[in-house]
C-alpha cells in the first residue's frame, strides 16, 4: 500500500511516498536517499519499483524529494547541502513515526549515497544499516562529473544555437537543466 505524505517544517514541507507492507511488517524501515537532478529523473521509476519490492518483502519504505526539488516545498535556489542532510534526519523521524519501526536502513543512490554518508557521519541519522549504491568516490568527483556533462551539453547546444543564429549564453545558475544555487558545488566538493 502506498501512502503519500507531507512532513517536516510547515514553511518548507517535504513530500514523500510511504510504501507499507500489506502483511506483517519488519522492524527495519528503509529510507531511500535518491540522487539529484537528471540522475533523479532517470532513476525515479527504478527506485519506485525497488520501494514496492522491498515493501512486498515486509519492509516499510519511505522515498522523498529533498527540499526545493520534486514535489517538496521550498525554492531550489535556496537549497544547500546541510539542509538536505538535515532533511534525511527529518525523513528518518517521519518513517519511524508513521511505521513504528525500531531499526533504520539508509539506502543511498549516487548523490543520495553521499548524503547518507554525511548524515551518518555527522550524527543527523542513527541507522543500523546503510547501503551505498554506486556512490561517487567523493563529492568533488561527483560535481566534476556533472560539470563535464553540463559542458558537453552546452557545447552541443551552442553549436545548435549558431545554426539557428540564436546566440544565447548558457545559464550560470543551472546545471544540466536543474537549478544549481551558488555555493552548492563547493559544499558538495567538501
Amino acid at each position: 500500500m502506498n501512502k503519500p505524505l507531507y512532513f517536516g517544517p510547515v514553511a518548507r514541507p517535504l513530500f514523500g511516498m510511504l510504501h507499507l507492507p500489506l502483511g506483517a511488517s519488519r522492524q527495519t524501515g528503509i529510507l531511500l536517499c535518491n540522487s539529484w537532478g537528471t540522475e533523479y529523473l532517470r532513476t525515479y521509476r527504478g527506485l519506485r519499483e525497488l520501494a514496492q519490492s522491498l515493501s512486498a518483502s515486509g519492509f516499510p519504505v519511505l522515498r522523498f524529494d529533498y527540499g526545493g526539488t520534486g514535489d517538496s516545498g521550498g525554492d531550489a535556489r535556496s537549497s544547500c547541502l546541510n539542509g538536505w542532510v538535515d532533511e534525511l534526519g527529518i525523513a528518518a523521524l517521519a518513517l519511524r513515526a508513521e511505521t513504528g519501526c525500531s531499526d533504520l536502513c539508509l539506502l543511498g543512490l549516487r548523490f543520495g549515497a553521499l548524503l547518507a554518508q554525511e548524515a551518518i557521519a555527522t550524527g543527523v541519522v542513527a541507522a543500523q544499516a546503510v547501503a551505498l549504491w554506486d556512490s561517487p568516490p567523493s563529492g568533488e568527483v561527483f560535481v566534476a562529473n556533472l560539470q563535464q556533462m553540463d559542458l558537453a551539453l552546452n557545447h552541443k547546444r551552442s553549436s545548435e544555437r549558431r545554426v539557428r543564429s540564436q546566440l544565447v549564453p548558457p545559464a550560470r545558475d543551472e546545471l544540466l537543466g536543474h537549478e544549481w544555487p551558488e555555493g552548492l558545488a563547493a559544499d558538495i566538493a567538501k
